[in-house]
């Protein structure tokens, strides 16, 4: 064990420092064309158009550019498409009937701007809201439904989530909702918030995708950008249906894929930095653990087997034993002034990047 942490602090190093030059490479490459979603309008009226822009994420409807590098692009309006070109050289946009428009660009974020009107594209890699439900998530489970009079839900949604469950085992598809990709128990119902603010709800036997604000403390889901109560390891909500929910912080369970989401060395301390920017670059260690609790760390393409055992809280590997500490998904592992701690999460559905793609990054 303490030889598999010493690897992993070592390698963890010299990646950050190769990731530091390739990141640098990336920036002297900033160029107009490429991939954006809108980010911020401004109509004149002074009114804040963040909240309207929450909810369009909830409902999968963000407005999106996508330019190329002759200047071609097209405008989506979720159910209206536009096709402009862009003159890079004098920093204007012309649509199909020949109008022209002035635009900013610095960073990856591109503006328009006339006559007290403007919008904001920001490139999809670099916003924030750009949700992906994969990586590290905090576990809620849910303790409580009522409707508008304050009828008890939960008896009814374990029978509708019984019924979902058995029925999306015979369709391969389901209407409004994505199947999970791990068993959900149809008696359980979950909120899971990710580390960069998407979310999923695990209701009926379904998994369905939403968006937490942590800063304004909401949730857009289902159309509707809820407010809700978070304190003393709870989440709650109220719907514009009246139906209220509370979640309670618990144990996901320890069958799984776990991420790397915290890591000390007795010499170096909190590594918290090293590991964003190996989140920036794709290349976040992941370990899956099975239900006898057999588990594989992948360590940037490199895969070693450990065995944990969950009654006397040890792990083996390599021939060693050591103790383990494990609560609510969160498992942490320690020798000698070095540590790691992994959190129940999600496989990144690329798959996690190894050595040869930083390779490729620095080439």
């Amino acid at each position: 064990m303490k030889k598999i942490l010493s690897w992993l602090l070592a390698l963890t190093l010299l990646l950050c420092l190769g990731g530091t030059q390739a990141l640098a490479a990336q920036a002297q490459e900033d160029v107009v064309w490429g991939e954006y979603q809108l980010t911020d309008m401004d109509d004149g009226s002074g009114e804040d158009a963040a909240a309207m822009l929450r909810l369009l994420a909830g409902m999968g409807m963000v407005p999106t550019l996508s330019v190329q590098q002759d200047g071609s692009a097209i405008i989506d309006f979720t159910d209206d498409t536009e096709k402009l070109q862009f003159d890079f050289e004098a920093s204007i946009v012309r649509d199909e009937d020949g109008d022209e428009l002035p635009y900013t660009y610095a960073n990856g974020v591109l503006t328009f701007a006339e006559d007290g009107f403007s919008m904001t594209f920001t490139k999809t890699e670099l916003v924030a809201s750009e949700k992906k439900a994969e990586g590290a998530y905090d576990y809620y489970a849910l303790v409580s439904c009522t409707d508008e009079k304050g009828e008890d839900l939960l008896p009814s949604l374990k029978e509708e989530g019984a019924v979902s469950a058995a029925l999306s085992e015979k369709n391969e598809e389901t209407d409004g909702a994505e199947q999970s990709t791990e068993p959900i128990d149809p008696e359980i119902g979950a909120l899971r918030i990710f580390q960069d603010g998407a979310a999923q709800l695990l209701l009926y036997g379904l998994c369905e995708t939403a968006v937490y604000d942590a800063e304004q403390e909401t949730l857009a889901w289902n159309g509707e950008t809820l407010k809700c109560e978070v304190k003393d390891g709870t989440v709650s909500f109220k719907t514009d249906a009246g139906r209220s929910f509370v979640f309670e912080r618990a144990d996901p369970g320890w069958q799984g894929y776990y991420v790397l989401t915290e890591m000390n060395g007795s010499e170096q301390g909190d590594m918290a930095e090293q590991l964003e920017m190996l989140r920036g670059l794709g290349m976040m260690p992941g370990m899956t653990v099975d239900e006898n609790g057999s588990a594989v760390l992948d360590l940037f393409g490199v895969e070693l087997k450990m065995q944990f055992d969950f009654e006397t809280m040890t792990v083996k590997s390599e021939g060693q034993e050591q103790p383990f500490r494990y609560e609510n998904g969160v498992l942490t592992m320690e020798n000698e002034g070095n540590s790691m701690t992994f959190s129940r999460g999600v496989a990144p559905a690329g798959g996690t990047a190894g050595l040869s793609d930083l390779l490729d990054l620095l080439s």
